[in-house]
């Protein structure tokens, strides 16, 4: 079966409530053929492919359909501050077009495996129910990610040392999570500017190769947290005096 991009998008119109939804916005109607007039979608090229769906903060309540993969051409999904619930189907995880996925602050449960976008910038899934081991690799396939935000879910595990593969990574947020261990060695962050592990159960001490040519390691780094978990030992004096560190919050049992 063919589905068209009008088919695709009103997969996500489901149930009454959402029905009401779709009848308070522009377009999101069968009747209106032209996809690219509906509120909060975007288009490019000769055959008007979609290429983005923005509808953040509009309480939209759906789950994510499956349809969503045959988007072939999408490059942007900002949902986020909705009422999305269910898991992440993993015909979304697979689209290869994805730069931009903001889905936090909604309903999501379930686990996460590896999006497989080689162009995927962002991906945002704060403040949801996401639950699990994050996945065991980062590689080539995710090296232009640069924002990786996963805080206040339900993750377990340790993190996985392969987050280090993520050289454009600048942005990673993991607080309020539930994950143990030790903290990665990072040993290829040279573009890392905020990182956040606070709220966790980590367990103990700073790298101390985080402190050896500190400012070849994070040359950018600009806010460190890492209050809230089991962390002991002292900060790397390299590490400390880097002259691009602002802000910095230890766990109790560490110091400077």
């Amino acid at each position: 079966m063919t589905f068209s991009q009008t088919k695709i998008l009103l997969s996500l119109i489901q149930g009454e409530e959402a029905r009401l939804w779709a009848s308070d916005r522009d377009g999101w109607n069968a009747s209106v053929e032209n996809v690219c007039s509906w509120e909060g979608i975007q288009c490019e090229g000769a055959n008007d492919d979609v290429t983005g769906i923005s509808l953040p903060r509009s309480d939209l309540s759906a789950t994510i359909p499956t349809e969503i993969g045959l988007l072939t051409n999408i490059q942007t999904i900002n949902m986020e501050h909705n009422l999305i619930r269910g898991t992440l189907p993993s015909e979304f995880m697979e689209m290869q077009s994805l730069v931009t996925v903001k889905l936090s602050e909604n309903l999501l449960i379930g686990t996460v495996s590896a999006f497989e976008s080689p162009v995927l910038e962002e991906l945002d899934l704060g403040f949801n129910r996401l639950e699990g081991s994050l996945p065991a690799y980062f590689n080539a396939m995710n090296s232009k990610l640069k924002l990786l935000e996963l805080r206040h879910n339900a993750f377990t595990g340790s993190i996985p040392s392969s987050i280090e593969n993520l050289k454009e990574l600048t942005f990673l947020s993991l607080s309020g999570n539930k994950m143990t261990g030790t903290l990665p060695l990072l040993k290829n962050s040279q573009s890392l500017e905020r990182l956040y592990v606070d709220e966790n159960e980590l367990v103990g001490s700073v790298p101390s190769t985080w402190g050896i040519d500190s400012k070849l390691m994070f040359p950018e780094l600009v806010e460190l947290w890492m209050s809230d978990n089991s962390l002991s030992g002292s900060i790397p004096s390299g590490l400390a005096n880097l002259e691009s560190l602002e802000t910095v919050f230890l766990n109790g049992k560490m110091s400077v």
